[in-house]
């Protein structure tokens, strides 16, 4: 899954995951069920599922990395959670509990903290979601849902070494005024791809 000895330089974005995930389940009649620690794994999800057709999907992006001190460190983490608590609400996903996320979200880090990289040019990216589950098609607030958080051994997004390139595209637009554009929704990057082919 990761390589043990890596050149920050080349480890890419969300290529090399990390031993651990969590993983619940929430369901409209018996709220969010206990959390799970458990070895990352694939889902397995039922083909109706919401999230496949109509994009009911969130997701946040943090990262853990040593600070001067040689303690891990997060970087403002409760507006992490609190940025995907509005996606949820905007996406009709349910809410959450920002501290019992944290909670989760620190013991994740301390039971792979071996793999957070001891360098400044990488971390371990965090990569909280949330996604409806209901098993059935047809549009409408989600019944059923998952929440789960994985980690990555990441290097920088970009590459530096070549510089960055950006476009505006004047056709093309991302957000619009009463859009969803200020949330973190899978909906609204699929789309950037055909861009910037």
């Amino acid at each position: 899954m990761y390589p043990r000895h890596f050149q920050p330089s080349k480890l890419g974005f969300g290529r090399y995951f990390s031993n651990h995930m969590i993983d619940i389940d929430w369901d409209v009649k018996e709220g969010w069920f206990a959390p799970k620690i458990k070895p990352f794994q694939n889902f397995a999800i039922h083909p109706a599922s919401k999230v496949l057709h109509y994009a009911q999907q969130i997701f946040e992006g943090l990262k853990a990395y040593y600070g001067v001190d040689g303690k891990i460190r997060v970087f403002r983490p409760e507006l992490n959670m609190e940025r995907m608590r509005r996606s949820a609400r905007r996406s009709t996903l349910p809410d959450f509990n920002t501290r019992e996320a944290l909670l989760l979200i620190d013991e994740l880090i301390r039971i792979d903290a071996d793999l957070v990289p001891k360098t400044d040019q990488a971390s371990l990216y965090i990569r909280p979601m949330m996604f409806a589950t209901d098993q059935h098609l047809g549009i409408g607030e989600s019944a059923q849902a998952k929440w789960a958080c994985f980690t990555a051994i990441t290097g920088s997004y970009f590459n530096y070494d070549r510089g960055i390139r950006l476009l505006a595209d004047p056709e093309m637009v991302r957000s619009w005024k009463g859009g969803v554009g200020q949330y973190k929704m899978g909906c609204n990057y699929a789309p950037t791809i055909f861009v910037g082919k």
